[in-house]
């Protein structure tokens, strides 16, 4: 037993001061389990090895005594046990090397991760079956001779059969893709005109979960069984999708709400496939020159985040609150539902339930209501969407007919806040801006904005690209029934040129199109296009308004009146250090401390790589010298003289070889 605890507190001892040689002397951040491991077999292998060098040494007889003075083996197994210590520096130097701490996880974790892998192998390659059974797998390859069709082909009925078979594959795909569809079948900016129509039909229904899984959810959610928060809650749904089901419910206090509950199987779902979509966009965007073109890799990466946020009700209700706070700084007369706060979670969310019909099924309330009334509703819903793009820069970034309701009392209510857009104050002034030049036919002024907007590249045609908006503010001007296809022609200019909406302005362009259904279902006779630049007009001119104008003169004055108050003492140093001629200038990058730094810590790696060199050198040379006297029968001083010094070598070796890998490591997360 006490032999048992001695051999677990020496090999502690070995680990503390291997740890300690490690983490300080070298300047590794070592994780200990792999210090504790390579501890036990240093103290487990050193015993044999001072053995066998005693042994080879001459240090003992044949019948195990000792053969020289005693301090001669005390050297010879310090020595020994200096050389095993040493070795498992270099092993931990190694895997530190190879799996720096922190890359390398737990074993639990590697086992999670093992069935994760395999089912993600899995899905990856039943999407690879999806593709080539309808066909795409080509356009993902990057074959040559073939031209993509969102390149242009020369043969238009391609892309047609090309976006149709796209549809087909993303439904059979799931609810990831589907939702992907959905997304780029907004961004007419990116994809042509079939692409769009097609991926708009893309629909995310989904079977009810089985009776019991709702009340389960709930339960686990909300810390206690339904009955104790709802007085009545409907076991069936009244809308169900992929990722959650909608049902009716009553409070307590006798309040009616909806009650939307996450789908169990969904994040993880979405995150698997989200993972296949960000590697299958990468490998695109790398083999394929439209997905260069279309920054694949950055879209599924915005996609991917989007989606995350989606899944998210906490995200939800907070996009909620800032619309209706948006709402609440003018009288709108526009309703939105309020979230039951202490009910609502991260999956699932409590809301008021609002009392009317949506738009696209609305038309008995509708036709119940004069020219007027239907009138008023439309430029009511109009300001909502215009003000809250470019004057609040808040706006709800989905906005179809089944999310705006016909409420029972005449008002509008809007529903679904998943996707809430937010732009700065210069992006909504450049759009007003835009929408005012197009609306006073100044296409120098609308294209300024525009690519001021978009960040152009540095080789974009800006005299052609002017030239094709001026052609559409032209006909835009004798054209009656101008809509939102102005918008799709814009999008055709953008994406030509090669230019890219950032994905906040898509979303803002795309509200205001997607707002035109809605209008013409409330005012058959309302005109988007003419109603926004007037709008634009009204909206440009506030902010042009003297108080503005003074108001940001007052603003950035003040920052540059902070300026300029620093500019006096500085102006004093600078000629006082002229006066006495101890003005300098840096002119060199070693000039500054950290450069110098630096460079010293270099000057010191390329000392301690030479001391080491030479160190190691001399050794061979008093190893293979024979020439010494003996301290043993078989060995001559010069000889352990030679051992000792590369062992100096070979640490400081070490310890070169380990600030090279540590420094690329650095170098590589920078």
């Amino acid at each position: 037993m006490l032999v048992a605890l001695g051999t677990v507190v020496v090999a502690l001892f070995f680990g503390a001061l291997l740890g300690a040689v490690v983490r300080n002397a070298l300047g590794a951040p070592v994780g200990w389990p792999r210090i504790l491991v390579v501890a036990v077999a240093v103290f487990l292998g050193g015993s044999p090895l001072a053995t066998q060098v005693a042994q080879a040494s001459g240090l003992t007889n044949e019948d195990g005594t000792v053969a020289v003075p005693a301090a001669v083996a005390v050297v010879f197994v310090v020595l020994t046990f200096a050389w095993a210590f040493a070795l498992g520096v270099a092993a931990l130097v190694v895997s530190e090397a190879l799996w720096p701490t922190g890359t390398v996880r737990n074993p639990v974790q590697l086992v999670r991760d093992a069935f994760r892998g395999r089912r993600r192998i899995r899905r990856y390659a039943e999407i690879m079956r999806i593709l080539s059974a309808y066909g795409l797998t080509r356009y993902v390859r990057g074959r040559r001779g073939r031209r993509s069709a969102y390149g242009g082909p020369a043969n238009p009925t391609r892309d047609v059969h090309s976006a149709q078979a796209l549809v087909g594959a993303l439904n059979k795909a799931g609810v990831t893709f589907i939702k992907l569809g959905q997304m780029l079948s907004t961004r007419r900016d990116l994809l042509p005109l079939p692409y769009v129509t097609a991926l708009s039909s893309l629909q995310s229904n989904a079977s009810p979960e089985p009776e019991g899984t709702v009340e389960r959810i709930l339960e686990a959610e909300l810390g206690g069984p339904p009955s104790q928060h709802f007085a009545d809650l409907a076991p069936e749904p009244f809308a169900a999708a992929s990722v959650a089901q909608v049902h009716h419910a009553v409070l307590a206090d006798g309040t009616p709400v909806v009650v939307k509950v996450q789908r169990p199987r969904a994040r993880d779902s979405v995150r698997v496939d989200s993972d296949i979509l960000l590697r299958l966009a990468r490998s695109v965007e790398e083999r394929t020159g439209w997905g260069r073109q279309l920054g694949l890799s950055g879209l599924a990466a915005g996609f991917a985040e989007s989606l995350r946020q989606e899944l998210d009700y906490r995200v939800e209700a907070t996009n909620h609150r800032m619309v209706a706070a948006s709402l609440a700084t003018d009288d709108y007369g526009v309703v939105v539902p309020r979230i039951v706060d202490h009910l609502s979670t991260s999956q699932v969310i409590v809301m008021t339930r609002l009392d009317g019909r949506a738009l696209h099924d609305a038309n008995s309330g509708l036709d119940s209501l004069d020219a007027e009334a239907r009138s008023a509703l439309a430029q009511t819903l109009f300001r909502v969407v215009l003000d809250g793009v470019l004057v609040h820069g808040v706006f709800h970034a989905d906005l179809h007919p089944g999310n705006i309701l016909l409420l029972r009392d005449g008002r509008i209510g809007l529903l679904d806040f998943g996707s809430v857009g937010v732009l700065d104050a210069e992006t909504r002034q450049l759009l007003a801006t835009l929408l005012y030049a197009v609306g006073i036919d100044d296409n120098v002024a609308a294209t300024d904005a525009l690519l001021m907007v978009v960040g152009s590249p540095t080789d974009t045609d800006v005299t052609t690209l002017r030239r094709e908006v001026g052609q559409i503010i032209t006909t835009l001007r004798f054209r009656g029934d101008a809509g939102t296809d102005v918008f799709a022609e814009l999008f055709d200019v953008i994406r030509r040129h090669g230019l890219a909406l950032p994905p906040q302005v898509a979303a803002a362009l795309r509200t205001i199109a997607s707002a035109e259904e809605s209008l013409v279902a409330l005012d058959p006779s309302f005109s988007l296009i003419r109603s926004a630049q007037r709008s634009a007009a009204d909206i440009t001119a506030r902010m042009l308004a003297p108080e503005r104008i003074a108001d940001l003169a007052r603003a950035r004055g003040s920052v540059a009146a902070a300026s300029l108050s620093r500019l006096p003492s500085r102006l004093e140093r600078t000629t006082g250090a002229l006066a006495d001629g101890t003005l300098s200038v840096r002119v060199r990058p070693v000039a500054d401390p950290d450069d110098r730094s630096w460079i010293r810590g270099r000057l010191n790696d390329v000392v301690v790589s030479l001391v080491a060199v030479g160190a190691i050198l001399a050794a061979v040379l008093l190893i293979v010298a024979d020439t010494g006297p003996f301290i043993t029968p078989r060995i001559r001083l010069n000889t352990l003289l030679g051992f000792s010094l590369a062992l100096c070598g070979f640490v400081l070796g070490l310890r070169s070889v380990l600030k090279v890998f540590t420094q690329t490591d650095r170098h590589a997360r920078r």
